[in-house]
């Protein structure tokens, strides 16, 4: 079966193209659409940061792209380059006991991605402009970076070593009962 769906989508390549485009721009609606609403009634939630300069958690609103501005200013030694990426926060018991909590990975977009997603969101008119040729491009590569907090060698996340990344963070920390961690925001108990 899997030489049947290769041979298809070798042979209708154009299709596929063609669909990945289609998919591009309905994703990228959809992000405009609820950045606009929130995504829900109640808004963004609260979600960590980490400051790369200081290595500190720090509190953002969720419908921030990282990398964001962080409470030490730039990047140290990269003039505006923010220094504030997401944080995945996790914790066996209770979210608010900071010995109990744990930074999984990191996440943020390549700069030109995070452009992009900022210019949509604040003008939604902005798709119309986008170039055929850097849609399936942002489509097969979403340009989400993640790295773990020790070396910071950021991966794309959607490649073989970014989801063995943000998997290994949660299993090579096993909580005393056998359940996995569970994910925290601040405030989350």
């Amino acid at each position: 079966m899997g030489k049947s769906i290769r041979s298809f989508l070798n042979e209708n390549s154009a299709l596929v193209t063609i669909a990945a485009v289609v998919l591009l721009v309905l994703s990228l609606a959809f992000i405009v659409i609820n950045s606009k609403s929130g995504g829900r009634s109640s808004g963004p939630i609260d979600v960590w940061y980490y400051d790369l300069n200081t290595g500190d958690l720090f509190e953002g609103t969720s419908d921030q792209i990282p990398p964001i501005e962080a409470p030490s200013g730039p990047l140290s030694g990269q003039a505006g380059v923010p220094a504030g990426v997401k944080a995945h926060v996790f914790a066996c018991n209770d979210c608010g006991d900071v010995e109990d909590r744990f930074i999984g990975y990191l996440e943020m977009y390549r700069p030109e991605v995070r452009d992009r997603l900022l210019e949509f969101r604040n003008n939604p008119k902005a798709m119309e402009t986008m170039s055929p040729e850097m849609m399936p491009d942002m489509m097969m590569e979403s340009g989400m970076l993640v790295s773990n907090v020790e070396d910071q060698n950021w991966v794309e996340a959607m490649s073989e070593m970014g989801m063995n990344l943000t998997t290994q963070a949660i299993r090579s920390h096993p909580c005393p009962d056998g359940k996995p961690p569970h994910w925290c925001a601040p405030g989350r108990k």
